[in-house]
């Protein structure tokens, strides 16, 4: 699960410049160990390519993850049906979290690494971002017709055209930040 969207650096000499430049990735690039999880990863990683290049499409810093982590989880069911490879994957993100929080949690062990404030909020981005992942991803499996699945997709694929913002598409979808807090939304995915 190891994967990261590269761009190049671009000096940018004002706001005015910038405003009008859109920034491209260069390249996806995934770890030596490819396997069936892979692309997952890489759907992460598309994702990303086309959010990105948005400016404002998430209005909270904290939400960015939310439509790479959907998308991952997408891929994995339509590569194994079964569910294996979601599970897997989940697992895998679980863990990360539970690692994460332990850090945030303890002071103490954050100073031991030398974990900078920058990391914390990045560590707490990605564990709202997967929470809201795993609800909207929730919903989606819950949803049994065809045409009810395609709004979901088609709310993210509002917000790759810059019509919506993740808060917007969550909020369509009646996902809440309280119900994110609900344990058993955790429990039930590890």
């Amino acid at each position: 699960m190891v994967g990261e969207i590269q761009k190049p650096l671009i000096v940018v000499p004002d706001q005015e410049f910038y405003d009008l430049v859109e920034v491209p990735f260069a390249r996806i690039v995934l770890g030596d160990q490819l396997t069936r999880l892979s692309i997952a990863t890489h759907a992460h990683e598309t994702a990303h390519s086309q959010t990105e290049g948005i400016k404002g499409y998430a209005e909270d810093y904290f939400n960015k993850e939310v439509i790479s982590l959907f998308i991952e989880k997408l891929a994995a069911l339509e590569v194994d049906p079964t569910g294996e490879i979601l599970r897997l994957s989940e697992r895998n993100r679980f863990k990360f979290i539970s690692e994460l929080k332990m850090v945030i949690l303890n002071p103490e062990l954050a100073m031991k690494f030398n974990v900078t404030k920058e990391q914390i909020l990045e560590a707490q981005m990605y564990i709202q971002s997967t929470l809201y992942a795993t609800k909207l991803f929730d919903e989606y499996q819950k949803a049994r017709k065809p045409k009810d699945k395609q709004r979901f997709i088609d709310g993210i694929q509002a917000v790759f055209d810059g019509r919506i913002t993740v808060e917007e598409m969550l909020a369509n979808r009646g996902i809440t930040y309280g119900q994110i807090k609900d344990t058993s939304l955790i429990r039930r995915h590890i």
